[in-house]
């Protein structure tokens, strides 16, 4: 019974998963037919989203921006680590507690998409964030 429920259960995740996915995957490569005719099977969208200057623009700033912010967690982490287990510095379980935070708190509740910018807007702003439904500030 117990194999019946799992075996189900990962049956039902597979098809919630891969369908949306392989329909997503076919319409990508073709191109939308007017009228009767049928469609025809094209990578003009990967080209066109992959060859602009643009694509390259944003995969630069994305790369260093992933560079910058693991050299600083690299940085910060060997340091808190180090002082943690390699010194006699009071407050070391605290120290410790305080490092397990980040661990705790939900990545949409963590600053970097900008939903608790909310106390500089107005009050009667209805803006919410798309990913934690915080108020926004309006812009």
């Amino acid at each position: 019974m117990r194999a019946l429920v799992v075996g189900t259960s990962i049956a039902l995740v597979a098809w919630l998963a891969l369908v949306p996915l392989g329909f997503l995957l076919w319409q990508s490569v073709h191109a939308p037919a007017g009228g009767a005719e049928a469609t025809q099977l094209t990578v003009e969208h990967y080209r066109a989203a992959y060859s602009s200057r643009e694509t390259a623009r944003l995969l630069g700033n994305s790369l260093q921006f992933a560079a910058g912010a693991a050299l600083v967690a690299f940085t910060l982490g060997t340091l808190l680590a180090f002082v943690n287990e390699r010194t006699d510095t009071p407050f070391k379980r605290l120290f410790f507690a305080l490092s397990l935070v980040p661990l705790v708190i939900p990545a949409c509740c963590s600053s970097s998409h900008g939903c608790f910018s909310a106390a500089r807007g107005s009050a009667s702003s209805t803006s919410r964030c798309g990913r934690c439904s915080a108020p926004t500030a309006s812009s």
